[in-house]
């Protein structure tokens, strides 16, 4: 999360009313290893939940960026800003925050960790990406950058540095960060609303990857497409599109120069991929591809009829869909403490142990859109021989939503989010056994009493930045039969986490060795690295 040049706004230096950070103490729940990380406002280190380590269980790693507030003077609602998109943002290859603390001198974010290092070292180490490589990478950038823009944010600051690989072990899985630079306006109405609404704004970005609009100052969401474009040149060759170690000769070649395929670097590569590129790289905004369209271009369907890779969509598999339904329609009915439960849990598990879930999410993604539509839920209801209406789907989706207005994380779409389907289908007593429920359930009882009162429930939403008001929690209490005055013993937690969940016969996942940080350091690629000079960023 980054920190820039900004005309301070006083105005907008007041938290948020509905997320806050929590007053606890960071370190009774995390304990810190290596600094992965520095910056001019903090730092990043490693970390692993001690919760987990003391019931007994392999911790996630995380990774916890500590910004310190004598350093950031009045730039909070920078901070407060960024972190409220990305709680917004809910898609698997966008980073992730699950939690947020604040003490006498640091503001601390427990996010997702990485353990693959920048797209841009894995570039520097291995060199240029085969198409089959690129295209898989490309889809998922494509697809989190489609759902930026359907629920209203631009990113404005697309870049290999700002792109991580989840594992270390494969090049497949790739997460999108640093949303310091992003904007947020509201969600546009159509898909070419999105590229219709260009507003004035300050020059911002990374040089090479900045597209020519953004040059000139009246720029759109489609400002993204043409970074995106970079970015797939870069993998595909190995250098930028255009480059010049002079910022002023810089931004002439963007806006003016016609974009060239080097032969000895470009001979091998299809037709499709250079048709693509030039399309993300058309300098004129209304005419260039949008993501979406981008998905369902030659170069993506035909690479995507190749053999599945890991991370790719399953085979169609009927009793897995079924299995799905059958969880989807379950959740929607359970209570609003086991749904916050299930999503600690979900917070929890490492990519290993949900992965196969995350295909069955793709699966379901017929469009790569990041979310589940009525339509696309229709089609497989009828595929599988089921009379499900769109108007019962509606409503399904509807009981989905966790949240409501004033928590600020209502998704307003009829859609299925990432997360909504992650934790339906987490609702498996594979999922649920004894030892992950008292952890759980420690995850609330954070003072040892071995029961649970309204206040730890407070406190516990506290941590992932939610208020509840007394009224929420007295709707709580009640949904499980009991009022707010009312304790909560492990025995009560258990039937309430085991109660609608689906018995299955696989066995339990195990978490896996968690291998240490790659420290390769990248060589110096004059291509890939910045002009001198830089934008002044106006946030």
């Amino acid at each position: 999360m980054g920190i820039c040049k900004s005309k301070l706004r006083p105005h907008e230096s007041k938290l948020s009313v509905v997320r806050r950070f929590s007053k606890l103490n960071i370190h009774q729940f995390y304990r810190f290893t290596q600094i992965l990380g520095s910056g001019s406002f903090g730092t990043v280190k490693l970390a692993f939940s001690l919760e987990q380590e003391r019931n007994g269980l392999q911790s996630k790693c995380y990774a916890v960026k500590s910004i310190d507030k004598r350093r950031i003077g009045q730039r909070l609602h920078l901070i407060q800003r960024e972190l409220e998109i990305l709680v917004q943002l809910d898609h698997p290859n966008i980073i992730r925050v699950y939690e947020t603390y604040e003490d006498m001198r640091y503001y601390h974010f427990v996010m997702e960790y990485c353990r693959g290092g920048e797209l841009f070292e894995r570039i520097v180490r291995k060199g240029v990406f085969s198409e089959r490589k690129c295209s898989i990478l490309m889809k998922q950038l494509f697809s989190a950058v489609h759902y930026m823009h359907q629920q209203g944010v631009t990113h404005r600051d697309l870049k290999p540095e700002n792109l991580m690989l989840a594992s270390p072990d494969d090049d497949l899985d790739i997460r999108i960060i640093d949303f310091g630079l992003s904007k947020k306006y509201p969600p546009p109405q159509s898909a070419n609303q999105g590229r219709s609404q260009v507003r004035t704004q300050t020059k911002v970005g990374t040089p090479i990857y900045v597209a020519p609009e953004v040059l000139q100052g009246k720029y759109s969401q489609t400002c993204d497409e043409w970074s995106l474009g970079c970015i797939m040149y870069v993998l595909l060759c190995g250098e930028p599109p255009f480059f010049s170690n002079n910022l002023k000769v810089l931004e002439e070649k963007i806006q003016n120069k016609d974009i060239q395929f080097n032969e000895n670097s470009w001979q091998n590569i299809s037709k499709e991929a250079k048709m693509l590129v030039i399309r993300l790289l058309d300098k004129n905004p209304k005419k260039r591809i949008t993501c979406a369209q981008a998905l369902s271009s030659p170069w993506i369907l035909n690479q995507a009829s190749a053999p599945p890779s890991r991370m790719e969509s399953i085979p169609n598999n009927e009793q897995e869909n079924e299995k799905a339904i059958q969880l989807l329609k379950t959740y929607g009915n359970i209570s609003k403490l086991k749904k916050e439960t299930l999503n600690i849990l979900l917070n929890q598990l490492n990519e290993t142990q949900i992965q196969s879930l995350r295909q069955q999410f793709e699966e379901f993604d017929k469009d790569n859109s990041g979310t589940i539509s009525v339509k696309e839920m229709t089609q497989i209801m009828k595929k599988l021989g089921l009379n499900d209406t769109e108007k019962e789907m509606s409503e399904l989706i509807k009981k989905l939503k966790f949240s409501n207005k004033n928590d600020g994380n209502l998704y307003g779409d009829l859609t299925i989010h990432y997360s909504e389907f992650m934790m339906a289908l987490l609702n498996q007593q594979q999922y649920l056994n004894e030892e992950r429920l008292w952890g759980l359930f420690k995850q609330f009882d954070i003072d040892n009493k071995n029961y649970i009162t309204s206040l730890d429930v407070r406190r516990a939403f506290q941590r992932r930045g939610k208020q509840l008001s007394t009224v929420k929690v007295d709707t709580m209490f009640n949904e499980i039969r009991l009022n707010s005055q009312d304790k909560i013993d492990f025995q009560r937690f258990h039937d309430m986490m085991l109660a609608d969940s689906l018995k299955t016969q696989d066995e339990d996942m195990q978490i896996p060795n968690i291998s240490k940080m790659s420290t390769n350091n990248p060589q110096n690629l004059p291509y890939l690295n910045q002009p001198i000079g830089d934008f002044n960023f106006d946030i």
